[in-house]
């Protein structure tokens, strides 16, 4: 069998390729893993560099010898990444070679007990723990692509129990507290990325009591989202917005959400203020990081642009079709759209704005 050298981009669009356009029957197998579904979007990404070594079986005998006779081909693929790993960790099973019936994972139709490790298509951790007759039981950690920590959790037979952690791309812990029986008990903190603490609340069985300011402070805001900002009436969610802010000056989510009504109001400036300052507070907020670019494009947008209709509640003005940014703006706006879209926010109207503005014509 040939090693074969090629770039590789390993994703959903490929497997589909092959099966639907193409008359051979092909299977994949990434270190010792059958692909029997088509990969999760945030587990399809398997490049050249990842590659450690990468055969294709053809021949009829082969097939027949490694259990695959019913295909035409074969991709035996290694990365990198397993490589590296000691034999210890090798034959400790993963739950993609596992099936899962009635929210219990068997392993050759047994209910696993033991360790198990999950990996990402690249080889990288995923997420490890331990099972009890194919349950969640016991220390539970899942990491990021990235290789940072996303969460860690404790389970008592399936269900939340002890102490839960999750953490920023930072590795900053971003949330703490204690489940018991799969609800919040005692005190619960959340922390932006900066190491600052954002909020803290105590649970009883699950249901959180508030104090009479911190009960006043949400309830200003939900009324500004949902009675007001949801409704088209951005001067009177700003005004909530605005009470809230009196009450806690030091949450971002407030920013963010008055700097959204300002984008809504044609306060461009106004809603850049806003979300210059979410960012500082909380510097991965994505979404405001995305509606900073935005307000700097509408500001061009509606430059010079006439008002279309106008009412108490609502202004509706023609935008111009062509925008031309000066190049400053122009690098902080693909720069926030950019790291917006590295920070996880996909939204079509980020790409679309980063294909018509950043994008090299």
């Amino acid at each position: 069998m040939k090693k074969i050298t090629l770039l590789f981009l390993f994703t959903y669009f490929i497997f589909n390729s092959y099966s639907q356009n193409n008359s051979e029957k092909i299977f994949y197998i990434v270190d010792s893993i059958p692909i029997v579904d088509d990969p999760s979007e945030d587990d399809s990404n398997l490049e050249n560099s990842d590659i450690a070594e990468m055969v294709v079986v053809t021949n009829k005998d082969e097939l027949i010898k490694i259990g695959y006779a019913n295909f035409d081909k074969v991709f035996l693929i290694k990365t990198n990444e397993f490589t590296k790993r000691p034999d210890s960790l090798k034959i400790i099973p993963s739950t993609k070679i596992m099936k899962r019936k009635s929210n219990i994972w068997y392993l050759n139709s047994v209910a696993y007990s033991g360790r198990f490790i999950d990996y990402y298509m690249n080889g990288k951790l995923r997420a490890m723990g331990f099972m009890k007759n194919g349950i969640l039981h016991g220390h539970f950690i899942r990491y990021r692509k990235n290789g940072s920590k996303y969460l860690e959790s404790n389970y008592l037979n399936g269900i939340l129990n002890g102490l839960y952690k999750e953490f920023h791309k930072n590795n900053v812990l971003s949330q703490e507290g204690v489940f018991e029986n799969d609800k919040e008990i005692g005190v619960w903190n959340d922390y932006y990325s900066t190491g600052q603490l954002k909020r803290s609340d105590n649970y009883i069985n699950g249901k959180i009591q508030l104090s009479k300011q911190a009960k006043k402070f949400y309830e200003l805001l939900n009324i500004g989202i949902n009675d007001y900002f949801k409704q088209e009436d951005y001067k009177g969610a700003i005004k909530k917005y605005n009470k809230a802010i009196e009450l806690n000056s030091k949450y971002s989510d407030a920013y963010f959400h008055r700097g959204t009504a300002k984008l809504y109001a044609f306060d461009f400036d106004g809603a850049k203020l806003d979300f210059d300052t979410a960012i500082i507070i909380e510097p991965f907020y994505k979404e405001a990081i995305a509606n900073r670019a935005f307000s700097i494009i509408r500001k061009y947008e509606f430059k010079d642009s006439r008002v279309l209709n106008k009412s108490k509640e609502i202004t509706i003005m023609a935008t111009k079709n062509d925008v031309k940014i000066p190049d400053d703006d122009l690098k902080k706006i693909c720069s926030d759209l950019n790291n917006a879209l590295e920070l996880g926010d996909n939204d079509k109207m980020i790409k679309d704005a980063i294909e018509k503005y950043c994008k090299k014509k």
